[in-house]
C-alpha cells in the first residue's frame, strides 16, 4: 500500500506501485473516501503549517482541529463531511499568546476539550471550545485554564482523557518550576476547570521519582488509573486510585516494567483498557534502531499469557508504535511509523495477540510514503461501522485516512 505520496488535495499523480487492493479488505484504504476518492483527505485549503488531528464527530463528520503557523494565537477548525470533502474553515481567537495544540478529544456534551502549551516557556493550558470554536464561558478564565506546569509536545502521547464517570478532567503534564526538581505529574480537573481537591493534593499527584515520565494516561471502570511511560531505562505502567494514592497492589510493589531486550531505553506511549479491565500498551524501545512495542496486562498489572503467551510484541520493521484502539469484537488495532514518520503504519492483533492474517499483508498495513518529510499520524479512532481512522500531522499540512477495518 506505499501508494500515497501527494502532499496536497490536488489531482494526485499516477502511481506506479504494484500493489493491488481490493475494495473492502480489511487495512486498506476505504476507496469511497476523500474528494480523489483514495481514502487520503489532507487540510491543505490553508495552504501549509496547520498541525492537528481530525476528530470523528457523532454525525459521522470530520473536524480538524489545531493551529496554523499564519495565527497562532488562534484554535483553527475545518468540517470535512462523512465521506471526507471539504465543507469550510474558521479561526477563533483564544488570546494574544501563540500556542500548540499537543491533544484534542470530544466530551460527553459534543464540546472540544483541547490539551496544549504557550509558545514560550511551554507552559500548559487547557480549554474547551464549542462546535462554533467560541470558548465555553463555565470553563476557568473564559473557557480556558492556564496550568503552572509545562507539557511537552513530541507528536503522540495520550495526555488527555475524560473520566467517564463524571466528566472530569485528567491532564499528563511536568512540573519544571525554577529551582525545583523537574517531576512529571497527574492533574485532575472539575468540569468547570478547577482543581479536584479530592485528588492528589490540591488536584495533584507527583511523580513519586525524578525519572519517571508519564507519556499516557486512561480510566478504568472502578475509577482507577493507569498511568503510562517510562520509569529509567524500562517502560512502564502505573496505578493511582481515585484518590490519587499509588496502587501498590499493581503490578510488581506498584509498577509494571518492561526493559529493552538489548542495550538501550524503552517507553509506552499509548494503552486502552478493555471491557474486561485488562490494558493493552504500545510503544517503543530505543536501541540501534527502534523496534515497535506492544503487549497486554492483567488488570492487576501482571503480562497477560493468554496474549501472546505473555511474551511482549518486538517488532523492530515499525520502528515505533504510538496510539492504539480495541474494536468491538477485541481485535486490537495499533499505528505508529518508520523512518522519523516518513512512512506510517497500521496493524492489527487478534484478541489472543497473533498477527491478524486477514489486515493488511500478514496483520501490517503500510499506508504511506513521503520521502524526506515527517509525519504523526498519531490519533486512531474507529467508526461505529468498524472503519478505522488515524490523522495528524502529514508533511506540512493534516491528514486523515480512512480504512476498511472488516
Amino acid at each position: 500500500m506505499d501508494v500515497k505520496n501527494r502532499i496536497s488535495n490536488n489531482v494526485p499523480k499516477t502511481s506506479s506501485s504494484a500493489v493491488i487492493e481490493r475494495p473492502g479488505s480489511a487495512g486498506e484504504f476505504d476507496l469511497e473516501f476523500g474528494e480523489h476518492r483514495d481514502g487520503l483527505v489532507i487540510f491543505s485549503e490553508r495552504g501549509p503549517g496547520f498541525v492537528g488531528p481530525s476528530l470523528l464527530r457523532p454525525d459521522g463528520r470530520h473536524r480538524f482541529i489545531g493551529v496554523h503557523e499564519d495565527r497562532p494565537e488562534s484554535i483553527t477548525q475545518a468540517n470535512f463531511s462523512d465521506d471526507g470533502l471539504y465543507h469550510h474553515d474558521f479561526a477563533q481567537s483564544l488570546g494574544s499568546s501563540s500556542r500548540r495544540l499537543i491533544k484534542a478529544v470530544l466530551d460527553e456534551d459534543d464540546k472540544f476539550l483541547l490539551l496544549g502549551h504557550f509558545r514560550s516557556g511551554e507552559q500548559a493550558f487547557c480549554a474547551r471550545i464549542t462546535e462554533t470554536g467560541d470558548p465555553d464561558p463555565d470553563f476557568g478564565d473564559n473557557g480556558q485554564v492556564a496550568l503552572p506546569y509545562t507539557a511537552p509536545w513530541i507528536g503522540y502521547g495520550r495526555r488527555l482523557t475524560v473520566q467517564p464517570q463524571d466528566g472530569f478532567i485528567v491532564l499528563a503534564l511536568r512540573n519544571s518550576a525554577v529551582g525545583e526538581p523537574a517531576r512529571d505529574v497527574i492533574v485532575r480537573l472539575d468540569r468547570n476547570g478547577s482543581f479536584d481537591p479530592r485528588f492528589g493534593t490540591c488536584g495533584v499527584v507527583t511523580a513519586p521519582e525524578p525519572n519517571i515520565a508519564f507519556e499516557a494516561v486512561q480510566v478504568q471502570a472502578d475509577g482507577k488509573l493507569i498511568v503510562a511511560g517510562r520509569r529509567g531505562r524500562k517502560a512502564m505502567l502505573m496505578r493511582y486510585g481515585a484518590t490519587g494514592l499509588p496502587d501498590k497492589t499493581f503490578g510488581c510493589a506498584g509498577y509494571l516494567e518492561l526493559g529493552p531486550a538489548r542495550d538501550g531505553n524503552a517507553a509506552f506511549f499509548d494503552l486502552a483498557v478493555q471491557p474486561d479491565q485488562k490494558i493493552v500498551v504500545t510503544g517503543s524501545a530505543d536501541l540501534s534502531h527502534n523496534i515497535a512495542l506492544l503487549t497486554r496486562v492483567t488488570a492487576d498489572g501482571k503480562l497477560d499469557v493468554t496474549f501472546n503467551a505473555g511474551v511482549p510484541w518486538e517488532l523492530p520493521e515499525l520502528d515505533i508504535s504510538f496510539a492504539l484502539a480495541v474494536q468491538e469484537d477485541g481485535k486490537i488495532v495499533s499505528t505508529g511509523h518508520i523512518n522519523s514518520g516518513s512512512r506510517c503504519w497500521l496493524m492489527r492483533h487478534l484478541n489472543n495477540g497473533e498477527l491478524d492474517p486477514d489486515f493488511g499483508d500478514n496483520g501490517i498495513s503500510r499506508l504511506i510514503y513521503i520521502g524526506d518529510s515527517t509525519s504523526y499520524l498519531s490519533n486512531l479512532e474507529l467508526q461505529p461501522d468498524g472503519k478505522i481512522l488515524v490523522s495528524g500531522r502529514y508533511a506540512t499540512h493534516s491528514a486523515v485516512i480512512r480504512c476498511y477495518g472488516n
